[in-house]
């Protein structure tokens, strides 16, 4: 059989006003996410580590398009959430974002996100200047801790991005590799969902691959998005932007 797939349209990351029930704790429970991504891979457990592996000339948005909805519903159903966002989502554009997937009181006590660039006041920012591994992942610990008081899931919703960890300290990978590494085994024992973005080419990914119990890949292939589990093996699935929702992809099983 000779098969063809349509080439991965970048959506706009800010989705239209309409099409997400900001103010409702369930809207985003109903939405394309929940039946696309949880449905395929049921990955988001408590104590849980899920390495998000992508080729580096996947578009980021097919990526971050599945993660941030996730993220935002964990908040609006009274969790709490760490991100550090890839490098290349500054907070302009989370600033646009955010705001459209999580209601206000949680991105008040519930959310952080970690940015690098003064001047934004939002109250979900958290800024700090690194200064090395250990002290940057203690206050991080700290931040989580908070969090985690707030939490009525018991545990914190915290997505990191490796690419973004390692460019901080590129000549102290050791040190990273081991503050990481104690980081997620301290959060994992109080009932965190761990989630690492990282892309193929960093280089701790095989010590976040060997402790990771779910392993999810994103590929290219002529220009079309594919994505799969590697740990444990799923069939692979097609992503496709979705027209009317354009910050939910969907996936199309590629029979």
């Amino acid at each position: 059989k000779i098969r063809s797939f349509d080439a991965y349209r970048e959506p706009r990351l800010k989705p239209p006003a309409e099409s997400i029930e900001k103010k409702s704790s369930s809207a985003l429970g109903r939405g394309r996410s929940k039946a696309s991504m949880d449905k395929a891979f049921d990955f988001f457990e408590k104590g849980s580590i899920c390495l998000i592996e992508f080729e580096p000339i996947v578009p980021l948005t097919a990526v971050m398009s599945f993660i941030l909805p996730v993220l935002s519903r964990f908040v609006n159903e009274g969790g709490s959430a760490y991100l550090l966002p890839p490098q290349q989502l500054g907070p302009a554009e989370l600033s646009q974002i955010i705001p459209e997937l999580v209601t206000t009181e949680g991105l008040a006590e519930r959310l952080r996100v970690w940015v690098d660039v003064p001047g934004f006041s939002e109250p979900y920012f958290w800024t700090f200047t690194p200064q090395s591994p250990e002290s940057d992942f203690s206050n991080a610990d700290r931040v989580r801790s908070e969090l985690r008081e707030r939490s009525a899931a018991g545990g914190v919703f915290v997505v990191r991005s490796l690419d973004r960890v390692e460019g901080m300290f590129p000549n102290r990978l050791g040190e990273v590799k081991g503050e990481l590494l104690r980081s997620i085994g301290a959060g994992t024992a109080m009932g965190d969902v761990n989630v690492i973005i990282s892309s193929s080419t960093a280089g701790l990914l095989g010590s976040i691959s060997a402790m990771s119990s779910r392993h999810i890949k994103f590929e290219a292939q002529s220009g079309s998005v594919v994505v799969y589990s590697v740990k444990p093996w799923t069939r692979s699935y097609l992503v496709r932007s979705a027209s009317s929702v354009t910050l939910f992809p969907l996936l199309f099983v590629i029979e």
